[in-house]
This record gives C-alpha cells, structure tokens and sequence, in this order.
C-alpha cells in the first residue's frame, strides 16, 4: 500500500487528483467522524468542516508529505476546525435566541438529549496522547489498519523496537503475543473471577446510564457465566489452596481455566474482590442465594497448619 507520504508528495508535485482521492478515501471517516462529534451531531456542519480539513490538506500537501502518515495531524486539524465552527454557530444562534425572545409569538423547544455523551470523553483523552502514540490508535481503532502495518506506516526505527512489542501487547493483552494453543494453567487461559466481576458492573453501569449503547452492552454481557466461579460442594472449613491435601470446599473459585476447569483455589471471604462475581451471579440467577451465606465473615472457625493466622489484633463488634 502506497502511504501517505508518497500521495502527498505527487500531489504536491504533480497535481495528482488520484493521489488526493486516495487520501481522501482513506481518511474521510476520521475526519468526518471527529468533525461529527464535536460540532453535536450537526450532519451538514460536519461536511462543511470536513471540507475545510481537506483543502487545508491540499494547501499544505507539500510540508505534510514529510510526515510517514497524517492521521494525526487531521485528526487534531479537524478538532481546531470543529472548535471554530461551534464558536461561530454559538454565536449565531444566541443572535437567533434574542429575536426570538422578543416575539411574543416564538415557541422555544428544549434540545434532545446527547446519548453520545461517551464520545467527548474519548476525544479528551485522544488529545492527551502524543503524537506518535495517537496516529498507532487512529490508524489501528478508527481507520482499520492491520497491526502489521503499523509500525511500517509510522517507519519505526530499531531503536524504538518496544513500540512493536507494545502493538502485540494491544493484540492479545496479559503476556504479549499469545502462541499458545495447548490449554495450560496460565495467564493465556485464565478467565479472572475479579476481573470479569468489575468488567461485568462497569457494563452494567453503562447500560444503565447510556441508552445509547445499551444494545452493545447488552450483548457483551449475555453469553457472561458467572456459574463456572461458584464451587458447590459442602462447605469445608480449612480455607486453603485446593492442591494441598485438606482443600476447603464451597464458597467462590478464584477464577476458571478455559478447556481446564475451575482454578485449585478459593476465595470467598466476604470482603475479598471475588464477592462483585458473587453478586453478578446472584442477581443474574447464575448460582444459588445460599453463595451469601457461605461467605466467610471472618477466618474459618478451623484454621490449616499452611494457612497464616493474621497478626493484627482482632476488634469485637
């Protein structure tokens, strides 16, 4: 694939009208989708600023063609753009807001609720970013590119070969590049009962707060089995790693090992992180109510030779 640089660069040079094209295809959902955001959801204002991004590209193709790829600089382009049309469109509609106050026969209708209120978030925290570091996100999350041409259109040099392990990092997140395809007792196969327990409430929390992006919610939370993380069994009181010979019985799995079974500990007091699991799986009528009361409120009332007794003074209630 011909990069940026080099569309620039013939268009700057020759006048090419399909060099320009290209980066106009490849690129007009980016800017048109920040303009978007930024000017409220307002369709012809943002194909105004689109526009305007665009022939400031043009007008600066021959110093950009310096650049391995413009993502960055249209994706901070069109913010500027974007910030000066809302300013004078303000303007103009608090001109229209004073008319209309003094015609006694004008009906205000009050605006529609943003749902998209997750969007300004993400473009504060796109701005934080450097630049580098904000053309691998806007090439790889908002333009489709394959990891493997990331680090190519950014011409990474060896000296900056993290950057690469970090993009395998973004691919398969915990240990870097996953190669593994026999199930093993590691971070490749295990499913956290904490992690999964907060993941699951934030996802709660968004459905409930934004109707806009509830469905999506909705179908990531679906196929979510909290009932793999409840250990069944009778109750046994030495609450120690189920490997060793005496293993405590019921109460919450530490987490689950894919293709393997539950992980060969516990940990189910109820003041530890699993207990957000414990909740989820009630509420989602995944596992028995009887999961409350097996929680321990305090240290088993029959303490393992392996299990540490706490050295903290205990406080009566």
């Amino acid at each position: 694939m011909i990069d940026d640089a080099e569309l620039l660069r013939r268009y700057a040079e020759d006048r090419s009208e399909e060099a320009f094209a290209e980066i106009v295809r490849r690129h007009i959902g980016l800017v048109y989708g920040k303009a978007l955001r930024t000017l409220g959801y307002d369709r012809h204002l943002a194909e105004d600023g689109t526009q305007i991004v665009f022939s400031l590209l043009a007008r600066k193709a021959a110093a950009l063609s310096r650049r391995p790829a413009v993502s960055s600089w249209l994706y901070v382009t069109t913010g500027f753009v974007a910030a000066k049309m809302v300013r004078t469109e303000r303007r103009r509609r608090m001109r229209e807001q004073q008319a209309e106050a003094m015609d006694p026969l004008s009906i205000t209708h009050p605006p529609s609720a943003d749902l998209n209120c997750l969007y300004p978030a993400l473009d504060t925290a796109m701005g934080k970013l450097s630049g580098r570091d904000r053309t691998a996100v806007l090439l790889r999350f908002f333009e489709g590119m394959p990891y493997s041409e990331i680090a190519p259109a950014l011409q990474l040099s060896e000296e900056e070969a993290d950057w690469e392990w970090l993009l395998a990092v973004l691919q398969n997140p915990g240990q870097g590049a996953c190669t593994e395809t026999t199930p093993a007792q590691d971070n490749y196969f295990f499913v956290s009962a904490v992690d999964n327990g907060w993941y699951a409430s934030g996802l709660i929390e968004v459905r409930q707060a934004l109707p806009a992006v509830r469905g999506l919610a909705d179908q990531l939370l679906a196929p979510m089995d909290f009932s793999i993380f409840y250990d069944n069994r009778a109750q046994t009181d030495c609450d120690v790693n189920a490997a060793l010979p005496d293993p405590a019985t019921g109460q919450m799995y530490g987490g689950f090992y894919v293709d393997q079974g539950p992980a060969p500990y516990h940990n189910g007091a109820l003041y530890s992180d699993p207990r957000i699991a414990m909740y989820i799986g009630m509420g989602r009528h995944q596992m028995p109510g009887d999961v409350w009361w097996r929680t321990w409120r305090t240290p088993p009332p029959q303490r393992c030779a392996t299990d540490p007794v706490p050295s903290n003074p205990g406080v009566g209630y």
